[in-house]
């Protein structure tokens, strides 16, 4: 290509319009690739724009290539989604990985656990538009989020957590551990995090949350302790001897 060359001018559309360079006779446009273009039958702009059909007249120039029709993009199906409540709570169903973290269904995992759901009568939601207007009480309960249930279908392992994927209430996940272990399921119940030591427990008469947590203890120092940097810089100048 020319070094002097340019794509187009201000006249573009009204060379779109006449299929050609309107200043043909003019040495200054005979560089304009926008020309080439027109000559070879490929119009961007106005009312003869093909860009997106096959060529009509002449050969492309030389290392030209012609813009594609772009695809129509395919729609992606939804994940599948499996929900279960406790107490007008929704909790999600992921899948546990070998590195313990959590991932969305895919559509085996979600026909294994619905088919093994169905098999046991435990009622499950596909969308948690799906979960609005649920019977039953609701249960106010506090306490940090730290636990996730953990329960295996054949050799696939899974979790549940919270309808957004964070850890839930150990009163949730326990209720729901007992549940699974009473219908035959192998689960169990995991602590994660900073709370992993400051277990729930509640009174299941009076619904009592109380949080055991160690009283943390003094720290006492029987013998003579190293004075710091810090120490040394309460201590006046007549403390030392010379």
């Amino acid at each position: 290509m020319p070094h002097d060359s340019f794509d187009c001018c201000s006249s573009f559309m009204k060379c779109s319009d006449a299929w050609g360079c309107i200043h043909a006779d003019h040495p200054l446009f005979a560089n304009c690739t926008y020309r080439k273009k027109l000559e070879a039958g490929i119009c961007f702009y106005g009312k003869n724009t093909n860009i997106f059909e096959p060529l009509k007249n002449g050969k492309l120039p030389d290392g030209f290539v012609p813009f594609q029709k772009p695809q129509a993009k395919v729609k992606k199906e939804p994940r599948p989604e499996v929900y279960i409540t406790c107490y007008k709570v929704p909790f999600s169903v992921l899948i546990r990985s070998s590195n313990t973290w959590s991932y969305k269904l895919d559509s085996d995992s979600a026909v294994l656990i619905k088919d093994e759901f169905d098999s046991n009568n435990i009622p499950y939601k596909t969308s948690l538009e799906l979960l609005e207007d649920l019977p039953g009480d609701e249960v106010d309960i506090d306490g940090p989020c730290n636990s996730r249930v953990v329960f295996k279908i054949k050799e696939k392992e899974f979790h549940i957590l919270s309808f957004n994927s964070y850890l839930i209430q150990n009163w949730y996940a326990e209720k729901l551990n007992k549940s699974l272990l009473s219908k035959g399921f192998e689960s169990r119940v995991e602590l994660i995090g900073m709370y992993a030591h400051s277990k729930s427990h509640v009174n299941s008469i009076t619904k009592d949350l109380s949080d055991v947590r160690p009283a943390k203890k003094e720290v006492i120092h029987n013998g003579p302790v190293q004075l710091t940097l810090f120490d040394l810089a309460e201590v006046t100048p007549t403390s030392f001897r010379r």
